[in-house]
């Protein structure tokens, strides 16, 4: 699965819309039922949701799921769009027509007292956003994360960039759960975004495939199922001999620990046997191994290196 820069985002977006074809507000009708269904299954209606909306395309977002939510799931919910831009989006503009009883944020006094009971709905910024937020909209930001209400993201915490490093004074909301669409972001996998990305499913919105094929990415990201098709089926009366022999140099003095865990890596891999390279000067270290571990036995050979050796069961 590859991961795509903003701008690779928004060309994959327009060609699956002129391609499929598909308009762009039924492509966003799409996106916000994939994202109220997995909230839906996340969540019960019990908790009051405050859904705050910007005037792009992801605040569409944000009215489409709460339209979704009020129809089909009967959530409480309120509505808030901050007015940060003179003029909103098409798509945003269409979902607005569609929702009654929406509030708007001009001024700090217009946002509401958030309960820690709650949870929030963050539809403010996409992909798109390129400069830190500021004015009303961080105020809206900094009000839910000092909240303590649970807090879900449409498809990335609003603030973040997508592909490139936050100052560490931004404002960006702190999500507990980012609803993301299509794949992951780059930005999702900084380290010190950890506090902004707690956690993250991906939500297929059918995008077209092949044309990612065309796009270039030096980043990807392994989902659990995709190694599946590489395992080999053991066979009844198969043995470690079926399955290849994994030799690995690794561990020095004092750092015996790097070659257990490899020999146990290679057995989890499916290795059917593992032999261990090292240096003399760990023969004590790897005997004392050895013997506390499943790791294996140790031996040397006349060129002045040590073997660890370890039959590997097959995986199951």
């Amino acid at each position: 699965m590859k991961i795509l820069s903003s701008e690779q985002v928004r060309e994959l977006d327009q060609y699956s819309i002129k391609n499929e074809p598909i308009s762009s507000i039924n492509l966003m009708e799409r996106a916000a039922l994939k994202f109220a269904q997995a909230l839906h299954n996340d969540q019960n209606n019990s908790h009051k949701i405050y859904v705050f909306c910007g005037m792009g395309n992801n605040g569409g977002d944000g009215l489409a799921v709460a339209r979704l939510l009020l129809s089909k799931y009967n959530y409480n919910l309120q509505v808030y769009v901050v007015g940060h831009m003179k003029e909103a989006s098409p798509d945003f503009q269409k979902n607005e027509k569609k929702m009654e009883g929406v509030h708007y944020i001009k001024n700090k006094e217009d946002i509401p007292p958030i309960e820690k009971d709650a949870c929030v709905i963050d539809a403010l910024f996409g992909t798109g956003l390129s400069r830190p937020v500021e004015g009303i909209v961080a105020s809206v930001i900094q009000a839910i994360n000092q909240s303590g209400a649970y807090v879900y993201s449409i498809d990335m915490p609003s603030g973040l960039y997508c592909d490139q490093q936050n100052e560490s004074r931004d404002a960006i909301i702190q999500a507990d759960k980012v609803y993301t669409f299509h794949a992951p972001k780059l930005s999702f996998f900084f380290p010190s975004n950890g506090n902004y990305v707690r956690s993250f499913e991906i939500l297929d919105i059918g995008l077209n495939q092949e044309f990612e094929k065309n796009l270039n990415s030096d980043y990807s990201f392994i989902t659990v199922d995709m190694p599946r098709q590489f395992l080999k089926k053991r066979e009844k009366f198969s043995h470690k001999g079926s399955y290849g022999h994994a030799l690995i140099a690794a561990g020095s003095m004092g750092k015996m620990g790097a070659a257990i865990l490899a020999l146990k890596g290679a057995q989890r891999s499916g290795a059917g046997f593992g032999i261990c390279l090292c240096s003399w000067v760990w023969l004590f270290y790897c005997s004392v191994a050895s013997a506390r571990s499943d790791a294996g036995s140790c031996r040397s050979s006349t060129n002045g290196l040590l073997y660890l050796e370890g039959k590997i069961n097959p995986v199951r």
